[in-house]
């Protein structure tokens, strides 16, 4: 399996996210982690969750993964007014 998701993280981010794909991928069981991944159009991290799921053969090994990284809304910032 490719690691190419792994190289758009930040710093802050790697160890923590390398760790609970590795833990997941030796259980086989399924991933979620909250990371921050680069937006080139917006020139600017942004905040996604990823998730992944494993896709068992009969005989209960993993044929692949099916995931998904989807944007999360900006955290206000502590203090701020809540907007709406």
């Amino acid at each position: 399996m490719s690691n190419d998701l792994f190289f758009t993280r930040t710093g802050m981010d790697r160890d923590r996210v390398q760790a609970t794909w590795s833990s997941a991928c030796f259980e086989a069981s399924g991933y979620q982690c909250d990371a921050r991944l680069w937006h080139a159009p917006s020139n600017q991290y942004r905040r996604c969750l990823i998730r992944a799921t494993p896709i068992r053969n009969d005989d209960g090994t993993v044929r692949e993964w099916v995931g998904s990284c989807t944007e999360q809304p900006a955290l206000p910032r502590e203090g701020a007014a809540p907007q709406g």
